[in-house]
């Protein structure tokens, strides 16, 4: 009869005579291997599969002022079975200004954190988590700072991808709207004094009172594009005397 794959050991004492001694390759392959922790390893030997999507170390999400970390919690079905899971608090990189350094502060902090700093002040919450602000990470912005930045010609930033390239189109369009927001303001003003004053003609029975209004707004137009047709006059005089010099 053909022999087993596994071998049977007759007696104790043959066991070890039989047993395949590890090779070298397989020696330094375990040297090689990272230390995992105890709790790691336990959950490997449950479930292999994990070994290749479980990290061996984890950053720490926990916000800077209040403390708050992920809490453990389940995921209840229509049928309520329940499944663990992990709820991560709502975490942020944020800055914030403090006031009295003229400096910017850079923390990783929850959502209810930043409603504190704007309730109570980023110093007091900073004293109550037992936080020194001036080993955080920062950008100075005092005006003595930004002045020796300007005189000694410091290196320019990163250059911001989502900046605009033409800043004059921009400013010309800006302008050109601003313009035109502030015709349309003077002409619905001078629409809304013109009804005014029709309202109070007809009250008063006055028959000439709205032409008078509709004279004087024809009277400041017409002083308005004489105002800007006197620069263009300027200059077409000026171009036939140089032509003659």
């Amino acid at each position: 009869p053909p022999l087993p794959f596994f071998p049977i050991y007759k007696t104790p004492a043959m066991a070890p005579l039989m047993t395949p001694r590890p090779s070298a390759l397989a020696f330094r392959t375990r040297v090689a291997t990272p230390l995992v922790p105890l709790q790691q390893m336990r959950s490997l030997a449950i479930n292999p599969a994990k070994a290749r999507a479980m990290p061996l170390t984890e950053c720490k999400r926990v916000c800077d002022l209040t403390g708050k970390k992920r809490n453990n919690g389940y995921t209840v079905s229509f049928s309520h079975r329940r499944n663990k899971k992990i709820q991560e608090a709502n975490l942020h990189e944020k800055r914030f200004y403090w006031e009295r350094e003229q400096r910017w502060v850079r923390m990783k902090v929850s959502a209810k954190a930043i409603k504190s700093v704007e309730k109570v002040g980023l110093e007091t919450m900073a004293k109550r988590a037992g936080i020194d602000l001036y080993k955080l990470p920062y950008n100075d912005r005092r005006p003595e700072r930004m002045q020796w930045l300007a005189n000694n010609n410091a290196p320019p930033r990163a250059k911001n991808p989502r900046e605009p390239k033409n800043y004059a189109a921009i400013n010309a369009r800006a302008s050109y709207m601003r313009e035109l927001r502030e015709e349309t303001t003077v002409l619905i003003e001078r629409e809304r004094e013109r009804r005014v004053a029709e309202a109070e003609a007809m009250a008063n029975n006055e028959p000439g009172a709205a032409e008078a209004v509709e004279a004087a707004i024809a009277a400041e137009k017409a002083a308005e594009e004489q105002a800007e047709a006197a620069p263009a006059e300027a200059e077409a005089e000026e171009t036939p005397a140089e032509e003659s010099e």
